[in-house]
């Protein structure tokens, strides 16, 4: 009895190192994940610092273009609403993605830091010129702040302040009838 003991007491010890093993190399690993996180957190950071100072000089971009970096898995740097840079598929390759309505759009992948910039900078420029033929202009080419009324919601105003004035006319003749 005292020989099984031993051999328990051994299989114990070989179960208590395999399991000190398997943490220690599950904490390697997310150690190792965590610091890739952290690398394209950092690479994404640096585009940010570069583009904000761009971004936040002229008004038309300030009005629309948000640039935030939000650390997710991955983490990824939104330039508007609809498009962002993540460092995808591995930590040293920046990846400018749009989201359309018949998918996302991959506009460019690289590994050059500069080259994203200059691309985002562009897509930030055609985003404004677009913005700026949407919206109404006045003579002097200024955006009319309140816009225009279409011709639906106008009838239907007509038609609510005429439905109105009938009702009230109603409620006239029944609270003080003609004698």
């Amino acid at each position: 009895m005292i020989d099984g003991d031993r051999d328990l007491q051994g299989d114990r010890d070989e179960l208590d190192a395999s399991l000190r093993e398997a943490r220690l190399k599950q904490s390697a690993y997310h150690d190792a994940v965590t610091d890739i996180r952290d690398a394209q957190t950092l690479r994404l950071q640096v585009l940010y610092d570069e583009l904000a100072p761009l971004v936040r000089a002229r008004p038309e971009t300030a009005a629309f273009i948000e640039l935030a970096l939000v650390a997710g898995d991955p983490p990824r740097l939104w330039i508007d609403l609809t498009s962002y840079v993540t460092t995808a598929p591995d930590p040293r390759t920046f990846r400018l993605v749009q989201d359309t309505r018949q998918g996302r759009d991959i506009l460019l992948e690289t590994k050059n830091r500069s080259e994203m910039h200059k691309t985002v900078v562009e897509f930030i420029a055609h985003r404004a010129v677009q913005r700026q033929r949407e919206l109404p202009q006045t003579a002097a080419g200024q955006p009319v702040p309140g816009g225009r009324y279409s011709t639906p919601a106008l009838i239907l105003s007509w038609l609510t302040g005429f439905s109105f004035g009938i009702l009230m006319l109603y409620v006239a003749w029944v609270l003080f009838p003609l004698q």
